[in-house]
């Protein structure tokens, strides 16, 4: 690896969702993630447009001062803001209207649904929110039951513009009895981003060199590349955002 990584979802921000509970705990998660040669960290608390109060001043104001703790530290480490957006029938309007963040300021959104999600659902919503001008972000592509067996449905999501992100974790046990359907995923090119979707240090930690050392050695070093950083540089080209 010759470049810092890019996480696109985690949730390290203390106090805003079922993330790092104090100061304490969200230090640790960003010593971890400097060690891990981590970059750029888009910081996506939970949002749900409509059903619960997201307060953006809050967590900007923490995104802000966690921003300074790593330029103190003299780390290559920086936040940028998001959010991981369940999709309700307000989510175009608290976009539209900047109630939630889009990723680092951008047209791309990191949208999740349930696990139980018909495909008709999530196709139109997905739809909606590209016809609003947003870049849907699939979060965690291999927890949506609807996809699974269905390879013209995958189609179905890129035919929309829609990009993919999968799990680091499931990633590093993609190997196992029944992820033939992961494998297919990674092997034809269907994954945009893979992303830690940390919460802390233990049970849902911060493990993107494992990922990334795990795509290297199963697909080389390009896809392994473009999953972990390059692909991401879309998002902040627009922006001017280097990596």
């Amino acid at each position: 690896m010759t470049h810092g990584l890019v996480d696109i979802h985690q949730h390290l921000i203390y106090g805003v969702d079922d993330g790092p509970r104090n100061w304490e705990e969200t230090e640790a998660m960003l010593v971890e993630a400097e060690n891990q040669g981590i970059e750029r960290i888009f910081a996506t608390p939970h949002a749900t447009p409509g059903r619960a109060h997201f307060d953006y001043d809050g967590y900007l104001d923490k995104l802000n001062a966690i921003n300074q703790f790593a330029w103190q530290k003299k780390w290559k480490l920086r936040l940028l803001p998001g959010a991981e957006i369940f999709y309700t029938p307000s989510a175009l309007q608290k976009l539209d209207t900047r109630k939630v963040p889009t990723m680092a300021m951008s047209s791309y959104v990191l949208v999740e649904f349930f696990p139980s999600v018909k495909i008709d659902e999530m196709l139109k919503a997905l739809r909606e929110l590209a016809n609003g001008g947003y870049r849907p972000i699939l979060a965690h592509v291999e927890r949506y039951h609807c996809l699974y067996g269905k390879w013209e449905l995958i189609e179905e999501l890129k035919h929309l513009n829609a990009l993919i992100q999968m799990n680091a974790q499931t990633v590093l046990h993609s190997n196992g009895i029944g992820n033939r359907f992961i494998r297919r995923l990674l092997e034809e090119d269907v994954v945009d981003f893979v992303a830690t979707d940390a919460h802390n240090t233990s049970t849902r930690p911060v493990c993107l060199q494992a990922a990334y050392a795990f795509l290297e050695k199963h697909y080389g070093r390009e896809k392994a590349d473009l999953l972990t950083w390059r692909n991401q540089g879309q998002i902040m080209s627009a922006l001017n955002i280097q990596l």
